[in-house]
This record gives structure tokens, sequence and C-alpha cells, in this order.
């Protein structure tokens, strides 16, 4: 019984999506990624070793054929403080510099996704 209860709550937490942020207003004037004035310009944080930054990654590939021409986007791969150089240049990262139309950034301790609200 109580492995039963253990694998109802992995499987309401594995097909439970996370919340959803609250994009900035305005465009944050510390940021380091450049906008384009008129221009759609997308955003993405993700974690390097994460299994769901893995399908957003995924989801964005497909978005970006759909959008060619007509956004920018970039996306922040978070490298939390303490973790030597090069550890978010994962698979992810190769995969999301693949791309077209999308640019890739190391995002050091988060800062630039905080700025965007992530």
């Amino acid at each position: 019984m109580l492995i039963s209860a253990g694998l109802w709550a992995l499987a309401g937490y594995e097909f439970t999506s996370g919340g959803t942020g609250n994009a900035p207003t305005s465009w944050p004037a510390e940021s380091r990624i450049q906008r384009v004035n008129g221009e759609a310009t997308l955003v993405m944080a993700v974690h390097p070793k994460c299994p769901c930054s893995k399908a957003s990654v995924g989801e964005l590939a497909k978005a970006m054929v759909q959008m060619q021409g007509r956004v920018t986007a970039h996306v922040v791969f978070v490298k939390p403080a303490g973790h030597r150089e090069g550890w978010a240049k994962t698979d992810l990262w190769r995969e999301a510099t693949a791309i077209p139309g999308v640019s890739v950034q190391v995002d050091e301790d988060g800062a630039e996704a905080a700025r965007f609200n992530g």
C-alpha cells in the first residue's frame, strides 16, 4: 500500500507543470541581452541539466521553424555560483546553438534570469 501511494505521488509530481512566471512589463535596463526595437524577442532561461529544459529547447526549435525571421530568441543557461567554467555547456547547449535564430549564453549565478523574473 505504501509503495502504491509513493508511486502515485511521484506520478503526480512528474506530470504537473511548473508555475508560470510573470514577464516584466518593460525590458530590463540592466540586461546584457540586446533587443532590436520593433522586433519580437524571446528570452528563455534554462537549467542545463534539467530534463524539463531539454523538452523546452525542443519546443523552442519547433517554434523557431514556424516563426522564421519574425522573432529573435536568446537562451540563457543558468550556472549557479561555485560551478566550474564550462559546467553549463552540455549537450543541451549544443542543441540550442544549432537552432537558427537562437543565441545562447551562460548566465552566471542566474543574474539575467532574475532580471526577467525567471
